[in-house]
């Protein structure tokens, strides 16, 4: 029995679907894709989460307190038969969000120091050295830090900077 042109169509149809489909499953499970974790190079897609050792380690967010900011309307106290009685307003002042980072952002060659305020709360953060590997402070909306290995630059963490 001879196939229809309606028939021919439909199977070329499902085909290509089938096709389409193996390649998106391909794609989405990197199916031959090459990884190069622990050359020393952040490459080929990896990311300080599939391979910190090249990447280094993900930014640690820190959450804070929030201080809140009271203002009382004065209370008025009528005490028979003439006495009154007016306390005082309470206020407090509220400190914009801010940072500052005297390196410039990720600069791993140089030391510095994140500072201001997050929620009404100080902060302020030094760059530092653990062995090779250095605690590098940046700004996002307040603060981040990274470790990052100067080993992979060539260089040993010093004072805050690999060097």
């Amino acid at each position: 029995m001879a196939r229809t042109k309606k028939q021919k169509f439909l199977s070329m149809t499902l085909i290509a679907i089938i096709i389409l489909v193996i390649i998106a499953i391909v794609l989405i499970l990197g199916i031959g894709s090459k990884s190069s974790c622990g050359n020393g190079k952040c490459e080929n897609g990896e990311t300080c989460t599939s391979c910190s050792q090249d990447c280094g380690s993900c930014p640690i967010m820190t959450t804070t307190v929030k201080k809140t900011t009271t203002t009382k309307a004065p209370i008025t106290t009528t005490i028979p038969p003439t006495t009154t009685i007016v306390l005082p307003n309470v206020t407090t002042t509220k400190m914009p969000d801010s940072c500052n980072d005297t390196d410039g952002g990720l600069n791993y060659y140089v030391q510095g120091t994140v500072s201001g305020y997050y929620l009404n709360k100080p902060f302020s953060h030094t760059d530092f050295c653990t062995g090779d590997v250095l605690t590098e402070y940046y700004c996002l909306t307040y603060y981040g830090k990274m470790e990052y290995n100067c080993v992979y630059a060539g260089k040993k963490c010093v004072n805050g900077a690999c060097v």
